[in-house]
C-alpha cells in the first residue's frame, strides 16, 4: 500500500466522520426543537390555567370580572384596575404565544382563539387601547387588525 493509498483512505474515513457527524448533529437539533415546542405549549398552558383557576377560586375576582364583562360602565375604578390586571397576565400569554408562533405555528393560532374570545367583551377592547403599548408592536399589529376588522365601530 503507497503512501496515496493511504492517504485516500484517510480523506475517505475523514468525510464519512463528517457526514456521520452532521447526521448526529441534524438529529440532536430536532430534539431540541421538539424540546422547545413542549415547554413552549407546557408553559403557556400552565399560564392560563393559573389565570382561570385564580379568577374561578376567588370569589371576589369572579365578582371583578364578571362586573366588568357585563356591566362595565358600573364597575368602580378598583375594580377597573383588577380586571386590568388580569387581563394584563391573559395578554402577557397571549403575546408570548405570537412570540413563540416560529416554534409552532399551533402554538399562535390556539391562543387566538382564547385572545379572540376576550376581545368579543367590550370592556377588554376598551382596556387594550389603553394598554396596547406594552406588547411588542408585532403583537399589537395582529390583536389591532382583528378588532378593526371584527369590531370596525372600536376603531371609528
Amino acid at each position: 500500500m503507497t503512501l496515496d493509498d493511504l492517504g485516500n483512505i484517510g480523506e475517505t474515513i475523514g468525510g464519512i466522520a463528517v457526514v456521520v457527524s452532521l447526521l448526529y448533529l441534524a438529529t440532536q437539533i430536532r430534539q431540541s426543537s421538539r424540546i422547545a415546542r413542549f415547554q413552549a405549549h407546557r408553559s403557556l398552558s400552565e399560564a392560563m390555567a393559573a389565570i382561570m383557576a385564580d379568577i374561578a377560586r376567588d370569589p371576589e375576582l369572579y365578582r371583578v370580572w364578571r362586573q366588568l364583562i357585563d356591566h362595565p360602565d358600573a364597575a368602580s375604578e378598583d375594580d377597573r384596575e383588577r380586571f386590568g390586571l388580569m387581563l394584563y397576565r391573559a395578554f402577557s400569554t397571549f403575546g408570548d404565544a405570537h412570540r413563540f408562533a416560529d416554534l409552532d405555528t399551533s402554538l399562535n393560532s390556539r391562543y387566538k382563539l382564547y385572545r379572540n374570545r376576550l376581545l368579543g367583551y367590550r370592556a377588554v377592547r376598551l382596556w387594550w387601547i389603553r394598554q396596547r403599548e406594552s406588547f411588542s408592536e408585532s403583537f399589537r399589529r395582529d390583536v389591532d387588525h382583528y378588532i378593526a376588522t371584527t369590531f370596525p365601530s372600536d376603531t371609528d
